[in-house]
C-alpha cells in the first residue's frame, strides 16, 4: 500500500501562536530564544508581505524578487540571511524604512567586504602566558 504525503496547508497569521511557534523551531530550525518574538512579528506581518510569506510557510519556495524598500528576498539571502529572516527582516524595513534600511545596509555591507588580514587577533592557549614581573 502506497503512503499517501498530504501538504498541510496553515495560516501563520491566524492560528495558535503555538502552533505557529512549534512549526517554526522545527521545520525552520528557528533558534529557541528567538521564537516567541518571531511569532509575534510572523503574526503582526505587514499585509503586502503575507501573500508571499503564507506561500512560504506552506511550501518552503519564495520569490527572490519581492522587495522593501531598496533590498530584495534574494539579495537578504544571497548574503546569509535564512529566507525567514530576510522575510522578518523585510517586514522591519516595511515597518521602520528608516532605521531598518541603515541596519541592514550596513549588514550587507559587513558581510560582502572580505576579512582583511591583521584586524583579528590570534591567542596560542597551547603556551602558557608568560608569569607578570612586578613593578614597584
Amino acid at each position: 500500500m502506497a503512503t499517501v504525503h498530504r501538504l498541510y496547508r496553515t495560516d501563520p497569521f491566524t492560528s495558535e501562536p503555538e502552533l505557529v511557534r512549534k512549526r517554526l523551531l522545527r521545520k525552520f530550525r528557528w533558534p529557541l530564544d528567538q521564537a516567541d518574538d518571531a511569532v509575534k512579528q510572523i503574526q503582526s506581518l505587514s499585509l503586502s508581505l503575507r501573500p508571499a510569506f503564507q506561500a512560504f510557510w506552506n511550501t518552503g519556495l519564495f520569490d527572490a524578487s519581492l522587495r522593501a524598500g531598496k533590498f530584495t528576498m534574494g539579495q537578504l539571502v544571497e548574503v546569509g540571511l535564512s529566507p525567514m529572516g530576510a522575510f522578518l527582516a523585510l517586514d522591519d524595513v516595511h515597518k521602520q524604512p528608516r532605521e531598518a534600511s541603515h541596519d541592514l545596509g550596513v549588514y550587507i555591507l559587513r558581510r560582502k567586504q572580505p576579512k582583511q588580514p591583521g584586524r583579528h587577533t590570534h591567542i596560542n592557549y597551547a603556551r602558557p602566558p608568560k608569569p607578570r614581573i612586578e613593578t614597584w
